[in-house]
């Protein structure tokens, strides 16, 4: 009796062995099958999804309007103060303390000019075009991959084949 427990012993410890393994396998291939996934994800709405980046980037801007033209003219200020200081005290002012002023002045000028309500629209409206768009496409990755019934061959010389 002693040589069938350790039989089933042993046999019980190999299928413990192989069901680990299966496991194993399975989480592999879950975690294959969701990067491939994710990767076809990022394939198919790649376009929407940059859209979405510009969308948000600008929409970001326009928030943070306020905040950049006060510290432009905040920069813009200091540096002058510390241009004016320099000159007055007949120092070498550096060129990089006029780049400084110029990128300020620059930046104070996009804040101004260039950041509006239209321009944040722009890119909403591409994004929106992209996103309705996409319905068909949205609706084919919710569903998977579509599965593929193949029939069943026929041995030759049935009535089908007559």
């Amino acid at each position: 009796m002693g040589g069938g427990q350790s039989g089933q012993g042993a046999t019980g410890e190999s299928r413990r062995q192989q069901d680990g393994d299966e496991e194993g396998d399975s989480e592999e291939k879950t975690v294959a099958r969701g990067k491939s996934k994710a990767g076809d994800y990022v394939r198919q709405f790649n376009l929407l999804f940059e859209e979405n980046c510009n969308y948000g980037f600008r929409r970001n801007l326009w928030g943070m309007k306020p905040m950049g033209i006060v510290l432009c003219i905040l920069g813009f200020i200091l540096g002058s103060s510390a241009v004016a200081i320099h000159v007055q005290t007949h120092a070498v002012v550096s060129p990089i303390s006029y780049a400084g002023l110029a990128c300020t002045l620059a930046l104070l000028i996009f804040w101004i000019v260039w950041c509006k309500p239209n321009w944040v629209r722009l890119s909403a409206d591409a994004y929106a075009q992209r996103l309705l768009a996409a319905p068909d496409t949205f609706a084919s990755a919710a569903a998977g991959p579509k599965k593929t019934t193949r029939r069943a061959k026929e041995p030759k010389g049935t009535m089908q084949d007559h």
